[in-house]
């Protein structure tokens, strides 16, 4: 069931190869979970592949200090959980960066303008891939609080 409002295009599925440690990404994941539409396939395949290393970039100290026992994500506790905070996190930050401003290129009055700006606008996508972020981290269960 596709709930993005688009009609099912064919698409080529370009998987990005991560390493080793995060689950692979999908193209055709990305479009159908998050309503990316195929025109910008093209451009989606670059801006996943900078997401995911802006969140591989930001998890390589917990990563560091708390995964180093397990060669892959899934092999930690909930590993499946992790892995889908972990894809959660990419794709949104990747929506986040593929949006365009929609209020500059058309002229809808402005209570039509405001709620789309409301339901889809960058700062909406990238408060989902922080927030993804924490609960990768605190589902980990490696969070805690030390007294000094």
């Amino acid at each position: 069931m596709d709930l993005s409002g688009m009609p099912k295009v064919a698409t080529d599925d370009h998987s990005i190869i991560n390493n080793g440690f995060y689950p692979d990404l999908s193209t055709a994941e990305l479009m159908s979970d998050y309503g990316v539409s195929p025109e910008y396939q093209q451009a989606s395949i670059n801006k996943l592949t900078l997401a995911m290393h802006q969140i591989n970039r930001e998890l390589t100290g917990f990563a560091k200090l708390h995964w180093h026992s397990v060669s892959t994500l899934n092999e930690l506790p909930d590993g499946e959980t992790l892995s889908l905070f972990y894809k959660k996190a990419v794709y949104s930050l990747t929506k986040a960066t593929l949006l365009i401003s929609r209020l500059g290129q058309s002229h809808r009055d402005k209570g039509a303008a405001q709620q789309v700006q409301a339901v889809d606008n960058e700062q909406f996508w990238r408060i989902e891939s922080n927030s993804a972020m924490q609960y990768l981290m605190a589902e980990s269960g490696y969070l805690s609080v030390s007294l000094l």
